[in-house]
C-alpha cells in the first residue's frame, strides 16, 4: 500500500460518491463520509472498519486513510478546512477520537437531518453558510460522541506525514534525499526504511509519480509547451521526462496531451495553426510577388 500527499485549494468539497474506492493517503483537511446505502470499508491509520447505511466515520488533519467499496455504496463525501469549520480547529488540532467512526443508532435525529439537508445542496447555488450551519449541527454532536484524547504523536507515523508534506511542497524543485533528510533532520537511511516500511514504494517513484501527476494537469489544462510542461514539473530534462511519463501512462506526453486536453484548450492549439498556416500562406504568396517584380 503506497500513500500519497493530497493537496488541495478549496475550503470545502461536497459531493455525492458512488462505490467509492481511493487509496491511501493523507491531508491537512478533514474528512467526512456519511454512508446512504451499501456498505464501504474505511481505514484510518492502519485501523479498518466497515460502514453500514447511516454510519460515518471522521478523518481528522494530517490521518492517513483510503476506502474500498467491494459490492455498492452511495456516501455523501464532505472534505472541509479548519478555516471553513473554524469553531473547531481545537477539537481537530489538539485531539483524536478512540474510534473514528459512529454507527447510525449513535447519531441522533437532529444530526442526521443536517446530514440529509446537505445531500440536498449544491456548492455552486448554495451560499457556503448553509453547508456551515449544517456541518456545524453534525459536528458538534460527532466529536462529543466519539471521546476525543489528547493527541500524542508517534514519532515514526509522524515523521512519514512530514515527510510527504515536505515533498508536496518542494517536489518541482531539485530534491534529493540527502537534502529531504537534512530539512527534516534525520538521516537519508532513515527516510529510505519509511519509504519501504512504511510506505511501500521507492523515493524515486514516489518523487516521479508527483511530478507525473503535475505534468498531466499542466498538459491537458495550459498551453505550455511539453519542454516547458517537464521543467515546470520538476523533470531534469526532457529525456527523463519522456521516458519516467511513458512509462507511468502508457502514453507520449503529445499523445496524452491530445487525448485528454481541455475542448477551450484543443480550440485554441487548432486556431494557433489556423494563424500559423495562414501566416505562412501568405509570407509564401509575398515571396512570389517579389520573384515576379522586375
Amino acid at each position: 500500500m503506497s500513500i500519497f500527499y493530497q493537496n488541495r485549494l478549496e475550503n470545502l468539497r461536497f459531493y455525492l460518491s458512488y462505490n467509492n474506492s481511493y487509496p491511501a493517503h493523507l491531508h491537512k483537511e478533514v474528512e467526512f463520509v456519511y454512508v446512504l446505502s451499501g456498505q464501504i470499508f474505511i481505514t484510518i491509520d492502519e485501523q479498518t472498519y466497515l460502514l453500514n447505511p447511516g454510519d460515518c466515520s471522521l478523518s481528522f488533519p494530517n490521518c492517513i486513510h483510503r476506502s474500498q467499496t467491494v459490492t455498492q455504496s452511495e456516501i455523501l463525501l464532505c472534505i472541509f478546512s479548519l478555516d471553513f469549520m473554524n469553531d473547531f480547529i481545537k477539537e481537530f488540532s489538539d485531539f483524536r477520537p478512540e474510534i473514528p467512526i459512529l454507527s447510525a443508532n449513535e447519531i441522533s435525529a437532529d444530526a442526521q437531518n443536517a446530514l440529509l439537508r446537505l445531500k440536498t445542496l449544491s456548492p455552486s447555488q448554495h451560499d457556503p453558510r448553509l453547508f456551515k450551519g449544517y456541518l456545524t449541527i453534525a459536528m458538534t454532536e460527532i466529536l462529543e460522541k466519539m471521546n476525543l484524547k489528547p493527541f500524542v504523536s508517534n514519532t515514526e507515523m509522524n515523521l512519514s506525514q512530514q515527510l510527504l508534506t515536505y515533498i508536496d511542497t518542494h517536489y518541482t524543485e531539485t530534491l534529493s534525499l540527502e537534502s529531504i533528510a537534512k530539512a527534516l533532520g534525520v538521516s537519508k537511511f532513515y527516510l529510505s526504511r519509511i519509504f519501504s516500511d512504511k510506505l511501500h514504494t521507492s523515493y524515486t517513484t514516489y518523487l516521479s509519480g508527483k511530478r507525473v501527476e503535475l505534468a498531466k494537469i499542466l498538459l491537458t489544462s495550459t498551453p505550455l509547451s511539453i519542454t516547458e510542461v517537464a521543467y515546470e514539473a520538476g523533470f531534469s530534462s526532457t529525456r527523463t521526462f519522456f521516458r519516467t511519463f511513458e512509462e507511468t501512462c502508457h502514453l507520449t506526453p503529445k499523445a496524452y496531451r491530445s487525448k485528454h486536453a481541455l475542448p477551450s484548450l484543443k480550440l485554441s492549439e487548432e486556431a494557433q495553426k489556423v494563424s500559423q498556416n495562414q501566416l505562412a500562406t501568405e509570407s509564401n504568396s509575398l515571396s512570389d510577388a517579389l520573384e515576379e517584380l522586375p
